[in-house]
Formats: structure tokens, sequence, C-alpha cells
């Protein structure tokens, strides 16, 4: 399952490899062990997480769209694919959720300590801007799950040096590749789970309402007053390398077809380059899938809200919070094409679970009871 994870999660390494050989091997690995590993998941076992279930149809409604407005199919069945090995990893440890910790654990170390030896070696990338792990904005596919499991591995396995190890090599990546998006996402995991102060006060609700006025800053900032003020503190354009044109060009786009949306793979607009994604994660969710596909987002993330507003005392709620701010966040300027980013979901869902594998190895429940034991 460990080999199925890293296969599934599409490390760029695999790609570049320009081999016939090696590409008919690697897609047939895909799709043989998927196969094999759904036939006898679906003798044993059932999917659980109403999360999983929303995100799957949700795939299912773009992959049927795609085949409607004549798109990139393949690709739509792919990701569709990708996503639901992914789930079914996930739900085949529904009851042992401490060894798929530590199984996912083992994958994010190898992809990231991969990565670190990659930005060391290279650090303007084997080409520029593209390292073994793709390129600047698609790193953090891998750095912000890793971030996650990193500190859920210490909380079941009372095992500091791996995650520390682990986290610092996520920072030291971020940093290298130097992509804004990167850093902001990496840099509010730490900013939340390594201050004290920050973990005291950390709401979910709250975190998601920052995200809301956060987007509007990047809207509002396009006055040209206030944008040359933020341009000279961070040292970096606020129209994050002209996407407000794009986004512009893709509300029209979505105003067209409201309720079922373009499917994947028609959307391309020229900027001062050419974007082949809307740059925005809810507005590629709209273009795609329109209100149909945003109703089914909207669900999944109300399921979560509602668990995690169940267990606001768990130790493990600051960290769930700081990643799932973190991944709206970044989602304002970026798309979160790879599914493996939706394995915070799926946690978050199950904080409880997780929670009660904390609580029975040590005797530290709540939040205040975890501060004077964490990093």
């Amino acid at each position: 399952l460990g080999v199925l994870l890293i296969i599934i999660s599409e490390p760029e390494y695999f790609k570049i490899i320009e081999n016939r050989t090696w590409n008919t091997f690697f897609v047939s690995s895909q799709i043989i062990l998927g196969i094999l590993f759904s036939l006898y998941f679906f003798s044993h076992r059932k999917i659980k997480n109403k999360v999983s279930l929303y995100l799957i149809i949700l795939d299912i409604w773009i992959l049927a769209v795609t085949i409607i407005r004549q798109g990139a199919v393949y690709a739509a069945f792919s990701k569709l694919y990708i996503l639901f090995i992914l789930v079914l990893i996930y739900e085949y440890f529904e009851s042992d959720k401490k060894t798929m910790v530590g199984i996912f654990m083992w994958c994010m170390e190898l992809l990231i300590y991969t990565g670190l030896a990659d930005v060391i070696i290279h650090p303007s990338g084997i080409t520029e801007g593209q390292w073994i792990l793709g390129g600047q904005n698609d790193i953090i596919r891998y750095l912000l799950p890793a971030y996650c499991l990193a500190v859920l591995y210490d909380r079941i396995y009372r095992n500091r040096i791996r995650a520390v190890a682990l986290i610092c090599a996520i920072n030291y990546i971020a940093v290298v590749i130097n992509s804004s998006t990167t850093i902001v996402g990496i840099l509010i995991m730490d900013v939340a789970l390594l201050i004290k102060c920050t973990r005291k006060i950390i709401d979910l609700r709250i975190a998601l309402i920052m995200t809301v006025i956060a987007f509007g800053l990047v809207v509002v900032s396009q006055n040209i007053f206030i944008s040359s003020i933020i341009t000279d503190f961070f040292g970096k354009s606020i129209t994050f390398h002209g996407r407000t044109p794009i986004w512009q060009y893709v509300t029209g786009e979505i105003i067209r077809h409201p309720f079922i949306g373009n499917g994947r793979g028609n959307f391309q607009i020229s900027s001062w380059y050419v974007a082949s994604h809307t740059h925005c994660f809810i507005l590629e969710i709209a273009y795609r899938s329109g209100i149909i596909g945003i109703i089914l987002l909207f669900l999944a993330i109300r399921a979560i809200i509602i668990k995690m507003e169940k267990n606001r005392e768990s130790i493990l709620y600051p960290l769930l919070s700081a990643a799932l701010f973190s991944f709206f966040v970044m989602g304002i300027v970026e798309v979160h094409e790879y599914h493996l980013m939706y394995l915070i979901f799926l946690i978050a869902y199950d904080i409880q679970d997780f929670t009660n594998l904390v609580v029975r190895k040590s005797n530290v429940q709540t939040i205040s009871e975890c501060h004077s034991s964490y990093i």
C-alpha cells in the first residue's frame, strides 16, 4: 500500500523520464495495483467517511461535464481514479488509523527527503524553477500534508525527532524554492503550531473568515496606492503575477455556464503568460463543475466544520484548523490540483478517532494540557 500511495501521489520524477517503456510501466502499475486493491477493499470494507463520498461525487461530476464539453477526458478520469484509490487506502485503515499514519508518514518522508536532496543539489531547479517534486507552486501539494502528518505522527507515536526533522526539511524546501504561496502556507503552520499564544486562540471559524478577508485584501490591493505599499514591503507584486485578469475572465465563463460548469481541460487565457487554470481553488471548482460542484464542496466543508466544532478541546484541533486555514489561504491564488492535499480533509473529518489514539497513548487530551508538552 505504501508503494501504491507513492505511485498515485504523482511525484514529478516519475513523469519526466522520457521513455515509452517506463511510462507504460508507470501507468500500468497505477491501474493494475489500483484495481487489485479496489477488488480486495470492496470484498472486506466499505467507505464510511462522508467527506470522501462528497469529494468522489464531485470528481465524478467533473468527469461527466468534461465528457459533455469534450474536454480533457483522460485527465479528468485520471484525477478521479487517483482520488478514488487514495480514499480506499485511507478507508482501508478505518479500524487501524495508527498503522495508516505510520504508512503515510513513511511515504511523506521518502518524498520530502528526496525533494530536500534535490533542492540542496539544484537550488535553482533541475531546469529553471522545476525540481523533482514539481514546479515552485506545485511542491506545496506534498509539503502541507507532510507537515500535518509529521505533527500527527509525533502525537500518536511520540517520536518527536522524526517529526521535527521532517518539519525542518519542509521549511528549508519552502524557503529555497521561493514560492510566495508556499512560504505563506508553511508560515501559517509554523506560527499556529509553534507559538504557544496562537495555539490558545486558533479557531476554525475565525480562520475561514480570515480567508475571505484575505481574498478581499488581494482584490482591494489592486488600488495603485495600496499596491505600491505592499509591493515595497514584501518585495513582490500583490497582483500575484497577473492573476486578476485571469479571475475576471473566468468569472465571465462561470456566468456563461453557471449550473454544470465547463469541465476539465477547456480553460486557456493569455495574461503575461498562458494560463491553463484559474489560479484560484474555489473559482476552479466553479469553472469546472458549476453550482453543483460548489454545493458538493460546501457539503464536504460543512461536514468537516461540524465534526471539528464538536471536538474543539481536542489537542489536534489547532493542527487541523491551521492546516485547513493554510489550504484555503493558498487556494486564493493557486489551484490544489493534486488530490493528496485532500488527505487533510479526511483527517479533519475523523478528528475524534485520531484524538482517541492520542489519548490512549498519553494522558494528554485537551488543548490546555498539551501546551507544556508541545514543540
